[in-house]
């Protein structure tokens, strides 16, 4: 039995009882009597008006209830479509990294909120990327980008912004953290990506380097400065030779395999 029928039948219920109570109370104060005829209109007249009326009541109102029930599923629904969207929109289509713009409102936010733990910002450039392009095709140009950035990944883990900021170009934030143990977590990264071989269709491999410029992020810095100055850290690295990373206020720190 349905809830709207359960909640019209306890109405004609209600409707039957108090009309035999109101009929039985004025009948006598008039001098009458309760006939069967009396009795039968008492019961009657609410199962007649009292059912169907209250029966369509409780059904438009559970009608209600299950398309407001079904909006709410909607609205959910759509704000999980309109956060994936939007999580999509911040993403690299080929690396899954963070894209340009993406990056760059994650660097501000940390530039804004240097003034607690420290940050360093590491411009990457995959070293002779034009190169294997050229020589093995984008496809395994490509290849190789979602290698780094999987090793960038696995590497850095959480405590790290990660961006692809340009064609072979990438941007760390390394939040939490400066001085050794930044040189540190970019030299693991530097010598995580030398290490990979990427086949490159038959018995032919590509070998993968990069290089770095790092930057602080301190409380007077803009994002604008701090990538200045890292791009100009990874200028001398490549400059250095490649496969190396150089440091603000440090210099190169010489790639040791």
């Amino acid at each position: 039995m349905g809830m709207a029928l359960r909640g019209a039948l306890r109405v004609t219920l209600i409707s039957v009882v108090a009309s035999l109570l109101v009929t039985m109370a004025v009948l006598p104060a008039m001098g009458a009597q309760l006939t069967e005829i009396a009795f039968v209109m008492c019961v009657a007249a609410p199962l007649l008006i009292a059912l169907p009326i209250s029966y369509r009541s409780f059904r438009q109102k559970e009608q209600i209830l299950a398309a407001h029930d079904e909006l709410a599923k909607a609205h959910r629904e759509l704000a999980v479509a309109h956060a994936a969207l939007a999580e999509t929109a911040r993403r690299d289509s080929l690396t899954g990294l963070f894209n340009r713009g993406a990056f760059l409102q994650r660097l501000e936010a940390t530039c804004r909120a240097a003034q607690t733990p420290p940050a360093v910002l590491l411009m990457i450039d995959a070293d002779n990327f034009k190169a294997i392009n050229d020589r093995f095709g984008h496809l395994v140009g490509d290849k190789a980008l979602v290698s780094m950035a999987d090793a960038m990944r696995s590497v850095l883990g959480d405590r790290a912004t990660i961006g692809r900021i340009g064609g072979e170009e990438f941007a760390v934030i390394l939040h939490g953290t400066s001085g050794s143990h930044a040189i540190d977590i970019t030299e693991r990264l530097r010598k995580r990506i030398a290490s990979i071989s990427l086949p490159a269709g038959g018995d032919r491999t590509v070998a993968l380097s990069i290089s770095i410029g790092a930057a602080k992020i301190t409380p007077a810095s803009s994002a604008t400065t701090v990538m200045r100055i890292a791009d100009e850290k990874l200028y001398d690295a490549k400059n250095g030779g490649r496969n190396r990373a150089a440091f603000q206020g440090i210099g190169i720190i010489e790639a040791v395999a």
